[in-house]
């Protein structure tokens, strides 16, 4: 047969009608080689994606089980320093349920943990002595310092629960430090291994880990079994815990028995003590009952709501709508009066105050066994309620932590807005021991400080300077700089006043502190707090009461009465110099520059 020529129809050579169907399949072809290699290259990244998220969930799981196993490590290992009373104290964690004040010689203390601790925890307390800097430090006055003790170990004793949840509170950010300490360890180990072994024997042991899985699981479980047994088994008691001392019952160290020596001793003054707790609980909780009735009889007077609603037209604010207003409750020296704190609470939930102000001196001496009073009264106040403190001469550095621990805003050398009014203020430089005296605090004097008040105001726009001690204020008030000026520190109140071309107040004693004497139990003298209004738009303060504690249970709520108006002319305002150096045992019953004393 003759050969067609190359360039015959039909041929490859030709060009013909039929030869894009050949050059269409080479398309497609290539369009799906491309298609493919994206289809690969997708399945690799899903690979890629998978082998790491392999590789993160192994890491997470090891992670896992290595805070798993080294939690009852971190709790069973944990420990912390705080006091107790007086005393310097070192807490740690056990398994025994009950929480153990370990008094050496004397005996000890033992009550039940629960409650206080979870899943059956316990606390050992070894008591140690106590620091020199508790109480009058250098002063030959015993009887001063042995009188605070007494205090420190009556207020223990009236509110527990405020150092039992701080120490709580210290447990458990060990816990979590020890807990992080023992991961990364346990993860530096892991990761040791890894390099000591290679890639080679890591595959190999991985490879008899697959072919062997039931041996490891029953290793694993074997191990976790011995775990619970041990814990299991540090935690079971053949026989009930002795009966608590007859004397501690009623009282919030009901179920608690005492060991050793101490314990005839608490017999011998176990009546004496009861009777000491029974008087306070029985004092604060009727000056409560009272409050509550007195607040009671004016709604029904009034004809408003219950507890808690701001009445939308109570003069002299009758031009305002409630929600115009905001309304602070603004108490000051408390001085470690734990039992006024529940009163306060109450004054709180009684008059729908929504903001809480603490002029300073919450503590005697400042010192971190005095935290629970601090404590205690972040502990009256409703979780909803802001609270703001500025430290007094008696708080110390520690104190403002402890404040700032409790969750208040702590006013240091800062503007803070609370319900459109903005404060200013700082801490009190100086430092007074009861009994002492005082020293300065930091690298700035009384004058320093006040100079600086001044400046602050003038710079900065503010409707309140709050502080503690009045008289640093008194230069910015003759400036104009500080429309009001709020404190306390005279344990007398001083009624709102045009002073300069501001206004000031100074709050009585909450703590119903009297002169020369401590503050736990009954009021010796009354108690003050006061209710203020605020305009919201411009942060001008509207008007104000007092609600007085009397020291026969009684409670005195006092009339809404209007802030002064703004001066149109400057009153003359005192220099701080001209003023004595008023403390709480010099202000007693004086009625001082300003006209009597609301005591």
């Amino acid at each position: 047969m003759p050969s067609e020529p190359l360039n015959s129809p039909g041929t490859a050579g030709e060009p013909t009608a039929e030869q894009p169907r050949f050059r269409r399949p080479l398309g497609r072809s290539w369009q799906g080689m491309r298609r493919q290699r994206i289809r690969v290259v997708q399945a690799l990244r899903r690979m890629d994606r998978a082998a790491a998220a392999r590789v993160v969930l192994r890491w997470v799981g090891l992670i896992v089980a290595l805070a798993v196993l080294a939690l009852p490590a971190a709790v069973l290992t944990s420990s912390v320093d705080r006091h107790f009373g007086p005393h310097e104290a070192r807490y740690s964690l056990n398994l025994s349920g009950e929480i153990v004040v370990d008094l050496g010689p004397l005996g000890a203390v033992v009550m039940p943990a629960e409650g206080h601790l979870p899943a059956g925890l316990g606390v050992h307390a070894d008591i140690r002595e106590i620091p020199a800097d508790v109480g009058a430090a250098g002063s030959t006055d015993s009887i001063g310092s042995l009188s605070q003790d007494v205090a420190a170990y009556g207020t223990f004793f009236a509110q527990p629960h405020a150092l039992i949840d701080d120490i709580t509170r210290a447990f458990t950010t060990d816990i979590l430090m020890r807990e992080l300490a023992f991961v990364v360890a346990g993860l530096v180990v892991v990761l040791a291994l890894r390099l000591l072994l290679g890639p080679p024997r890591r595959a190999e042991l991985k490879d008899k880990a697959r072919r062997h899985p039931l041996t490891l699981t029953t290793a694993a479980s074997c191990a976790a079994l011995l775990v619970a047994a041990g814990l299991i088994a540090q935690t079971w008691e053949d026989q009930e815990r002795p009966e608590g001392n007859a004397v501690f019952a009623g009282t919030p160290l009901e179920g608690a028995r005492v060991t050793g020596r101490l314990s005839a001793v608490v017999d011998e003054v176990g009546a004496l003590v009861t009777e000491y707790y029974e008087e306070n609980e029985e004092f604060y909780a009727e000056a409560r009952a009272n409050l509550r009735a007195a607040w009671e009889m004016e709604r029904e007077e009034l004809g408003f709501g219950g507890p808690g609603h701001r009445p939308q037209l109570v003069p002299p604010a009758h031009s305002y709508a409630a929600e115009d207003l905001s309304t602070f409750l603004m108490v000051a020296d408390l001085h470690c009066n734990v039992g006024m704190p529940e009163v306060v609470r109450e004054a709180l939930l009684q008059s729908g105050a929504e903001y809480y102000l603490d002029a300073g001196d919450i503590t005697m001496n400042g010192t971190e066994a005095e935290n629970y009073c601090v404590d205690a009264a972040a502990a009256a106040v409703p979780e909803h309620i802001p609270k703001l403190f500025v430290k007094g001469n008696h708080d110390t550095e520690e104190t403002a932590d402890a404040a700032r621990r409790a969750g208040f805003e702590v006013l240091e050398d800062e503007e803070i807005e609370l319900g459109g009014v903005t404060f200013y203020g700082d801490a009190d430089p100086r430092y007074t021991q009861f009994g002492v005296g005082s020293t300065l605090e930091r690298d700035e004097d009384q004058a320093q400080f006040t100079e600086r008040m001044r400046q602050e105001a003038c710079t900065r726009d503010i409707d309140v300077l709050f502080l503690h001690d009045p008289r640093y204020g008194f230069p910015a008030l003759s400036a104009g700089c500080a429309p009001l000026v709020l404190a306390g520190h005279w344990h007398r109140a001083v009624l709102p006043e045009v002073q300069g071309r501001g206004i000031l107040y100074v709050s009585s004693t909450t703590g119903g502190a009297l002169a020369n004497a401590l503050t736990p139990g009954p009021l010796r003298m009354d108690a003050e707090m006061t209710l203020m209004r605020f305009d919201r738009q411009t942060g001008a303060a509207v008007d104000y009461r007092i609600i007085a504690v009397h020291p026969d249970r009684s409670v005195t709520l006092g009339p809404w009465t209007p802030m002064p108006a703004p001066p149109a002319a400057p009153v003359p305002a005192p220099d701080a110099g001209e003023l004595p150096a008023q403390e709480p045992e010099e202000a007693q019953n004086d009625t001082g520059p300003r006209g009597p004393a609301v005591i």
